[in-house]
């Protein structure tokens, strides 16, 4: 068990050590954790340059630990601080680890719900409570969160929280305090068995007709200050830099890269892609058109593009005939080639409509003319040795 130093303990030990390179040491400028891979980040010395965690014993920074049977959370405070954002990107158990086993110092930590907008105030101002913490029990330089909070190899119990149930789009901020003034880097890593984190924006795929546009908007994190993107593949781009309201109008499937960089200071940058699939649009083809006698059947023989993934079906307009006649498909409608009755005679269009979900319908026409059969009778008078005076018999 550890104990809090002394104010004096504190300046002996702050004239001592500077601060290890550039580091995320306030709320502010958290780094944004981008993918499941260890991050080796810069231990931090001295105080925060904008502190927000209240004393011990606040909401937001309770003596009592969350977690039964461990210690508190925070209890020195904003000591020697690291700020991380972690953006949940799937459901499941937060599991982490800072430092590795065999090591030196305490590193205590304290992990909150996190708001882009709010969430350092919220802090600050005792809104927020910790969703899990940790005020190390061992000087081992080792800590995390685990499953039942069982320590990994090599770990010690009273250094690891039990893990805590996520879902995909939630966001939290850790802090972890340097409690021992150790210098140099350490890890923070995450274990495969728990959910995953990064800032992949996960932009959504979309799919257009040919020659329609997609309108893109680049989903970024929501913790990211004045972003910036990058544009890697331009095809049918307008805006190679912009990530909202870019126009795509590609003429074939395409998948696009964009580099998207966080402005906070140490921030990182990413690759997020996305597909736009184009999908041909139909080109139905109804056949020549015909004429016919009244009382016969009209054959229709039509030609989808992609019966496969499209759907058919024969329309009919007979608009212009009077009365209103009476038209059956034989034997359906959605039969590409079928037969087709009618009991008035006028100007018929058969319609063959191929549709798809992207594109919509698309329509042939072809027309049918139906005749009235007329027999015409003619006479002839017989002619006998010249004259027409005789008769047939």
């Amino acid at each position: 068990m550890k104990f809090l130093l002394t104010n004096i303990v504190f300046l002996i030990a702050l004239g001592a050590f500077g601060q290890v390179g550039p580091v995320s040491n306030a709320c502010n400028i958290a780094q944004n954790i981008c993918n499941n891979a260890p991050l080796t980040f810069p231990l931090s010395q001295g105080a925060s340059p904008s502190p927000v965690v209240p004393p011990a014993g606040s909401i937001s920074n309770p003596s009592s630990n969350p977690a039964p049977g461990l210690s508190g959370c925070l209890l020195a405070g904003e000591l020697n601080p690291n700020w991380f954002i972690l953006n949940v990107t799937s459901n499941g158990m937060l599991e982490f680890q800072i430092g590795a086993a065999g090591g030196n110092g305490y590193y205590d930590w304290s992990l909150w719900p996190y708001n882009p907008t709010t969430g350092c105030s919220d802090i600050q101002n005792n809104l927020v409570a910790p969703a899990a913490c940790n005020w190390n029990a061992s000087s081992q330089g080792f800590t995390g969160m685990s499953p039942g909070g069982v320590a990994p190899p090599g770990g010690i119990g009273g250094n690891f929280t039990p893990s805590i149930p996520v879902t995909a789009g939630q966001q939290y901020i850790l802090m972890f305090s340097n409690y021992s003034y150790q210098t140099g880097n350490v890890q923070l890593t995450f274990p495969p068995t728990g959910a995953s984190v990064g800032c992949s924006a996960s932009t959504p795929d979309e799919t257009i007709c040919l020659g329609d546009a997609a309108i893109i908007d680049i989903v970024t994190p929501p913790a990211y200050v004045n972003p910036t993107y990058t544009w890697l593949v331009t095809t049918a781009v307008s805006n190679p830099t912009g990530g909202t309201g870019v126009v795509v109008n590609p003429t074939v499937t395409t998948t696009y890269a964009v580099e998207v960089q966080d402005n906070a200071p140490g921030g990182v940058s990413y690759i997020d892609s996305f597909t736009v699939t184009v999908v041909a649009p139909p080109q139905p083809n109804a056949g020549p058109d015909q004429n016919i006698c009244l009382g016969s059947l009209v054959t229709l023989n039509g030609t989808p593009n992609d019966p496969i993934n499209n759907t058919s079906q024969w329309l009919y307009d007979a608009s212009n005939v009077s009365p209103t006649p009476t038209v059956n498909f034989i034997p359906n409608n959605t039969n590409m080639t079928t037969f087709a009755s009618m009991n008035q005679v006028g100007m018929y269009y058969f319609i063959l409509q191929e549709s798809n979900a992207i594109c919509g319908d698309v329509h042939d026409t072809l027309t049918v003319n139906v005749s009235d059969l007329t027999i015409t009778a003619s006479s002839t008078s017989p002619t006998c040795n010249g004259f027409s005076d005789g008769t047939y018999t």
